[in-house]
Order: C-alpha cells, then structure tokens, then sequence
C-alpha cells in the first residue's frame, strides 16, 4: 500500500493494512504491530523488553474496549487485577490485598510466611498441616495467648492468658487444680 495522503501536517485519512502486513519499527524491525485473521498482537522481536507506558494517568487492559476493567496500572499508586469487573487483587504502599478466596488448587501447595519460609500452611491431600520451622508457634487473641508449642519440647495451654496445662517430658503437668 502507498501512502499518498501524508502531508507536513501528518497523516491525512487511517492507514488500512490487509491481515499479516505489519507495521514495524527500529533499524532491526525490534517492535511489530499487526493483525494475523483472527488476533492482534504488539510483538517485541528482537528479544529487548517491551514497555507500555504512560506519562499521566493509568494504564488499561480492558477485555472489551470501553468494557470492565481487565487491569489497571495507577500512577504513582496501585496495580489492580479484575475478573469480570470485581477487583480481587491490589497492591498498595504497605502490601497487597485479596479480595475473595485464595485458592492453592494443588494438594502440598503451601502458603510459606517469613524471609526463611519458617512458616507453612499446606494440605497433603489428606491432612491439613501447619510447619514451624524456626520457634516457638503461638496462636493467640488479640494480645492473649491461648496455646504455645515450644520448640522440641513442651504444649501448653492457656485460660484468660494463664498457662493452665503444660506437657513435660514426664507427662502432663496440671496448673491449680483438675475439676471433675
């Protein structure tokens, strides 16, 4: 196709290319855009990053143009997943949020805490299995401790944050009295 209708003002009327023909950018044809029959593509050919980007703004991937938000980059703020127009991911300056379920669909996927992924919560298929690898696991309410499982030794368990029942290497160890 010849484009005749250009001018020191730019283009004069769209630029209609035929299925396959690409319009290609860089002295070795680094960037592609074109359109095969059936998709569109922005193809990086030469193996370098390519980078969408805006100077103010955000940044959309709409499934449907004009449609649902797909994902949405914030300047200078968050990075937003969507499915079918629900937000269900977020990050945010202290972190990101989940909306919805988190589903680890593999039986011994883990959930993995800590720099040393010293926690761990997983189902074997069978079992549901929390592994602390590096101390003492305390489960607690709010500020009360409710049950502690010391390191390669004892459980103890607690009534309005007092330990009440403790094992020892001799047994079970009862604080105040047992009742009946």
């Amino acid at each position: 196709m010849a484009l005749t209708k250009i001018d020191d003002r730019g283009l004069k009327t769209p630029i209609d290319l035929l299925d396959n023909e690409k319009i290609r950018f860089g002295t070795g044809n680094d960037l592609e855009i074109y359109h095969n029959g059936s998709n569109n593509y922005i193809v990086g050919a030469s193996g370098q990053n390519t980078y969408i980007g805006a100077t103010n703004g955000e940044i959309q991937l709409q499934p449907v143009f004009g449609s649902d938000h797909g994902i949405r980059v914030i300047n200078n703020g968050s990075v937003e997943l969507y499915s079918d127009g629900s937000k269900k991911f977020e990050t945010y300056a202290s972190g990101s949020k989940n909306t919805g379920n988190l589903w680890l669909v593999t039986d011994n996927d883990k959930a993995l805490f800590g720099a040393g992924t010293d926690l761990q919560i997983s189902h074997d298929g069978t079992d549901n299995i929390i592994n602390n690898h590096s101390a003492d696991l305390h489960i607690k309410h709010g500020a009360e401790v409710q049950a502690k499982f010391i390191q390669d030794g004892a459980v103890e368990l607690y009534h309005d944050n007092s330990k009440r029942l403790s094992t020892t290497a001799n047994g079970v160890q009862i604080d105040n009295y047992l009742l009946a």
